[in-house]
């Protein structure tokens, strides 16, 4: 894959806008086997409040409110954050869910503002992904737990080189964790697909 449609489609996973990007994402089907990692993980209850970063169409911050008390969403995309609320339109109207348009790596939130955090496909698109985790680690409050979800590092390698996008070693997300301040950090690979980080605060 190569010319005008490359680009095209890269812009569009970095950034997601327009009527192409509302249909990629108002029902990402793909997305939804790591998104169900993610809340393994996390083991979200009534008492958290849950942060997703590249939040995208919103499906993992609904899926989340399932069982959060609270949610709040970021995306670079400002067509991607009104479609989140759009698509959770009942929980932004009861105040159970706040969508900013943000960047990963400048978050726009208080210290200590939430218990559990995820980053889901969108890890491998910073170009700072030191400072981003270290802004993970800010929001969370003491105790708190972060799930990132990504592509391990020598799978569909061609893709990403041809996309830009960084692909890490379990070694490398660990060191990369704990530099940010976390202090239990597991990366694991799942069915060679899906490289999960899990840290706590």
């Amino acid at each position: 894959m190569s010319g005008p449609f490359s680009k095209m489609w890269d812009a569009m996973a970095r950034i997601p806008s327009g009527r192409v990007g509302r249909l990629m994402y108002k029902n990402p089907k793909g997305h939804i086997p790591g998104f169900r990692l993610v809340l393994e993980k996390l083991e979200i209850g009534p008492d958290d409040v849950f942060c997703e970063v590249g939040c995208g169409g919103g499906a993992l911050l609904k899926m989340a409110l399932e069982t959060a008390s609270r949610a709040a969403g970021v995306d670079l995309s400002p067509d991607m954050a009104a479609l989140a609320m759009e698509q959770n339109q009942e929980a932004v109207e009861s105040g159970r869910l706040e969508v900013l348009e943000g960047d990963a790596e400048n978050l726009p939130w208080d210290d200590e503002s939430f218990t559990c955090l995820a980053a889901a496909n969108v890890f491998f698109f910073l170009p700072m992904p030191e400072a981003a985790l270290r802004e993970f680690c800010r929001v969370l409050a003491p105790g708190g737990r972060m799930a990132v979800i990504t592509h391990p590092a020598g799978r569909g390698r061609w893709i990403a080189e041809r996309f830009g996008m960084r692909l890490y070693s379990n070694e490398q997300m660990q060191d990369m964790a704990l530099v940010a301040g976390f202090t239990q950090v597991e990366c694991t690979v799942h069915k060679r697909v899906h490289q999960l980080c899990y840290a706590v605060k």
